[in-house]
């Protein structure tokens, strides 16, 4: 198993029961250690949750949408209409072939060169051109977002060009947006667009940044958003060439565990992981020759993508497996289980006049053969016990469409599965639907319980302390040879020993404490009442495992562990001073 990852559904064994008891029958360091699960709960149904992706035979969870940036309407310097051309090809063909949730344009609607080499400010031709083809093309506000760019805004602030003529400006009137979109099985997913435009009249010098608007806007739509699974952020700059607010958003790319940044502005091609996500730069649809369109899925919520050229057919993207190796080495991948004889591979496949075929190539061996299976929608099955478990494996999809063809590689790897699933059981291989607001309220009563049950344990530890103090040889069953083992037995129902002996023997404060976390998502410490994690904190520890340590959120729930550890210690702590 690399990188120390556990696959999905496959959590910590039991081991040995915990002893210490309270007197009313409820294991102490049970209760302890559900308050930091729980508390490890809350702290992730704060933000997304891309750790949570995983295999999955159905295509419930399947969802693609498509992005372009840098469309410069009005720029004659390359001769010719590129920038009008490629952006009614975007809204035309590409979104009629593709058939996308929604199409996103990270800014540089307009030239602001009025046809001449440099940008002077803001044209009317230039922005009623581009709003004749966005009209055009059908573009409505719950489907086309446009977001600004610095060539957006050149001498002007406000920036009323952009409120006037732009589908999201015209819209909403505001610089900043956000949308969401959920799959057929009910996750969410949460889509937020920056301006990351200067806010003054800069003529030539990009002065780019998220002013306090731009801030409060993102952190008021992350919080009302809080039960999305996915989180995207979409942008015109690079994050490094921000002025104002690039800590900002290197912290909501890890609080809220973003999968992607998307954006523009150097009319060149990156994809690399770093600041704690994975960020895109794609090239100029109106200026550039090549990889001006992203194309990003999410299938079992974890993430596929990859850059084309404009007008280029046929494309083909694989969905499951997720690639292990996405943007060098993808921290959300997850593992095949070796007892699946028919694991599934999937891919989405286009071309304006239909797809003929698409073929898969495990391992460059042996062949996959794919059926439709949905519009636009391929799949295939391989055996995966007869992959070993010490390597990565490759599948490589071909999709051929009138005389011309299309390919996309993944890496993946597997486990052996000690604990087969049932193949037929499909709904064992998806983990619970992201938490809704019951869930929040469910956490907060838990959390109320817990609280009153430290206050009787607080109670009973008062009992035991006037007990002692008269005299402890006064206490009934007091036995002169008592022997302790380290750990007092705190109303099991046996006899208390006299202080003398207390004062013979030390109290043993290294204690084992074991968590059995199963499919189920139960919680025990050796209590034959038991104690069941709520559904969100099921949901949470089974996708945990998918990734172990390589989350975003990932410092967070280390500090909810360390405060679960000092409240057992200063437990233990009372214990002994008894």
């Amino acid at each position: 198993m690399r990188d120390g990852r556990s696959p999905l559904g496959h959590g910590v064994r039991r081991t040995d029961d915990i002893a210490a008891t309270t007197r009313r029958g409820f294991p102490l360091w049970t209760k302890v250690a559900k308050f930091g699960l729980l508390l490890v709960a809350w702290v992730h149904l704060s933000a997304a949750w891309p750790q949570s992706a995983h295999y999955t035979p159905s295509t419930d969870e399947l969802l693609w949408f498509l992005a372009i940036t840098d469309t410069h309407v009005g720029q004659n310097l390359y001769g010719g209409k590129q920038d009008t051309e490629n952006l009614a090809w975007a809204l035309g063909e590409l979104v009629d072939t593709v058939q996308p949730s929604f199409l996103v344009n990270a800014g540089d609607l307009c030239d602001a060169t009025g046809g001449g080499l440099v940008p002077v400010g803001q044209f009317d031709k230039e922005w009623e051109e581009y709003r004749e083809v966005v009209d055009a093309g059908g573009a409505t506000p719950d489907f086309y977002f446009d977001l600004p760019g610095n060539h957006d805004n050149y001498s002007q602030w406000p920036m009323t060009h952009y409120m006037t003529y732009s589908i999201q400006g015209q819209a909403n009137n505001r610089l900043n947006h956000s949308w969401v979109r959920h799959d057929a099985k009910g996750n969410k997913y949460l889509f937020v667009g920056l301006a990351t435009n200067g806010n003054d009249k800069s003529l030539w010098l990009d002065d780019p940044g998220l002013d306090s608007t731009d801030v409060a806007f993102a952190n008021e739509a992350f919080a009302n958003n809080s039960d999305a699974t996915i989180a995207v952020v979409v942008g015109h700059h690079p994050v490094g060439s921000l002025d104002e607010g690039q800590e900002v958003i290197k912290d909501w790319f890890l609080d809220q565990a973003v999968s992607v940044y998307i954006y523009g502005h150097t009319h060149d091609y990156d994809l690399e992981r770093k600041d704690g996500t994975l960020q895109l730069n794609l090239r100029s649809l109106g200026k550039s020759d090549e990889k001006q369109v992203a194309l990003v899925a999410f299938d079992g919520l974890g993430m596929a993508l990859k850059a084309f050229d404009a007008k280029a057919w046929p494309q083909v993207l694989v969905t499951t497996p997720v690639d292990a190796n996405l943007g060098g080495n993808n921290p959300y991948d997850y593992m095949i289980p070796d007892s699946l004889t028919d694991a599934r591979v999937r891919a989405i496949a286009f071309h304006p006049d239909g797809v003929s075929s698409v073929v898969g190539l495990l391992n460059g061996a042996t062949e996959i053969i794919m059926e439709q299976v949905e519009d636009n929608v391929w799949e295939g099955s391989f055996d995966a016990s007869l992959l070993t478990d010490d390597k990565a494996h490759q599948i490589k999809v071909t999709a051929e469409a009138w005389g011309k063809s299309n390919q996309h590689q993944v890496s993946f790897y597997v486990y052996h599965d000690e604990d087969p699933i049932n193949p037929e059981d499909e709904e064992l291989y998806d983990p619970e639907p992201s938490p809704e607001e019951s869930d929040y309220e469910i956490i907060e009563q838990d959390y109320e319980i817990i609280e009153q049950d430290y206050e009787l344990i607080e109670q009973d530890y008062e009992i035991i302390e006037d007990l002692y103090e008269p005299d402890v040889h006064d206490v009934p069953g007091y036995d002169d040879e008592w022997e302790g083992d380290g750990v007092a037995d705190m109303g099991s129902g046996e006899e208390l020993p006299g202080e003398d002996d207390l004062a013979g023997h030390e109290i043993g404060t290294d204690v084992s404490v074991s968590l059995d976390i199963e499919n189920s998502g139960d919680v025990n410490a050796g209590d034959e009442t038991g104690l069941q994690a709520d559904e969100s904190t099921k949901s949470g520890i089974r996708s945990g495992g998918c990734a172990a340590g390589s989350s975003p959120g990932s410092l967070l729930s280390l500090l909810a562990a360390l405060l679960s550890l000092l409240l057992m210690k200063f437990a233990f702590a009372r214990r002994s001073a008894l």
